[in-house]
């Protein structure tokens, strides 16, 4: 497999987006979900001109995904293989297909589904968590990252379990308080543990 990499995602504001670029993660995710709670403000977003940015999209309309300057474009709702194809053809972003992945149903889908793109691994929203040892199956037939419920505590045995090319961080490193906020000891905790891994 190729070199882990971090990604910390649901960063919302110029603040957290630079300690966790300083911090070494390697991508940084904005949430670009109007009325999502960890959604940022294009004001703030257009700020953060650093570290390679990964925009997270539920069915946008692509003129909406194509209005934001991005590295990468992550999917996360229902979005056709003819939308990815659209897509592809007016961006040269690469593509991240996110894919709940907590039974055999979901794992045959992820496999066959979506060619040419890579998958990240994921629970249900408001439900199961992503399947790990299912989730290393995935690994194992195409290139695949792994994010759900991912902490410094438990991503180690995570990456020696799925083996995935990357790993991505959301909830697991927010502030107790507020998780429109990073917690930045929990950001270099899960960096550095991912680190011991590569």
């Amino acid at each position: 497999m190729a070199a882990k990499f971090v990604k910390i995602c649901g960063l919302t504001n110029y603040a957290d987006a630079r300690f966790a670029f300083e911090a070494g993660a390697d991508y940084l995710g904005f949430i670009l979900i109007p009325g999502s709670l960890r959604a940022i403000e294009k004001e703030e977003f257009d700020k953060i001109n650093f570290g390679k940015k990964v925009g997270v999209f539920l069915n946008a309309p692509l003129d909406y995904v194509l209005s934001f300057k991005l590295d990468t474009i992550q999917l996360h709702g229902t979005e056709s293989e003819e939308y990815v194809d659209e897509l592809r053809a007016k961006t040269h972003c690469e593509i991240w297909k996110a894919l709940p992945i907590v039974d055999s149903e979901s794992l045959a889908f992820a496999k066959e589904r979506y060619k040419g793109l890579t998958i990240l691994a994921d629970g249900e929203k408001g439900g199961r968590h992503c399947d790990r040892v299912l989730a290393r199956e995935l690994s194992a037939a195409r290139p695949a990252i792994l994010a759900g419920q991912l902490t410094p505590e438990n991503v180690g045995e995570a990456i020696k379990l799925v083996d995935p090319i990357g790993v991505d961080a959301a909830s697991g490193v927010e502030s107790e308080n507020d998780p429109r906020k990073k917690d930045e000891h929990k950001i270099l905790a899960f960096i550095n543990e991912v680190r011991k891994h590569l």
